[in-house]
């Protein structure tokens, strides 16, 4: 994380990407589960 905030990323950018993986992340979890 600290090598994130070291290329100037703004925290709220970092943070709003983090989101949507956990987002997708979450979202194929689900996915897998119904077809599996």
């Amino acid at each position: 994380m600290t090598f994130l905030l070291r290329k100037n990323v703004p925290f709220s950018q970092w943070n709003s990407y983090f989101y949507l993986v956990c987002i997708l992340w979450l979202w194929k979890e689900i996915w897998v589960e119904s077809c599996t």
